[in-house]
């Protein structure tokens, strides 16, 4: 059971982080639609669009992926202390507490947030998707360069 657990955990885990990186992949090209000086109103008011969803669908599948990332973490961590010695434990506090410690990745990988950073720079391309859309509606000659 524990192998199977963990093998799903490290599953969610990779899927976690493909999320925001499939997500960006996508936005880059939505943008270079919208802001296209060349763009019809039509063309950004849809790409917009697109880039709106994509980022609320995004950012729904990201939680989903780390919800399930951090319960099967918990589940583990659990099961270690349970059945393992201490030693033994590669789940929960002692295993953040013993990579916390290493000082390779210099200051920002010691920044505990780095799911709320990327759930922001994806709420980031949500908003500047809603403000193409508002300035594409009131006030087109903006986006026209």
């Amino acid at each position: 059971m524990y192998q199977l657990v963990s093998t799903r955990q490290l599953h969610y885990h990779n899927l976690l982080w493909q999320v925001p990186v499939l997500s960006m992949t996508a936005q880059a090209f939505l943008f270079s639609v919208i802001l296209d000086s060349s763009s019809s109103m039509t063309a950004r008011l849809i790409s917009a669009s697109l880039s709106l969803v994509t980022a609320g669908a995004s950012m729904q599948l990201m939680a989903r992926h780390r919800q399930a990332d951090v319960s099967d973490s918990h589940w583990l961590a659990h099961f270690e202390r349970e059945n393992l010695s201490e030693e033994h434990w590669i789940h929960g506090p002692p295993w953040k507490r013993q990579r916390d410690a290493f000082s390779a990745g210099g200051p920002l990988a010691r920044f505990p947030y780095s799911f709320v950073i990327w759930m922001t720079a994806l709420g980031a391309f949500a908003l500047g998707a809603i403000l193409v859309i508002v300035l594409s509606l009131t006030g087109p000659s903006l986006l026209s360069g």
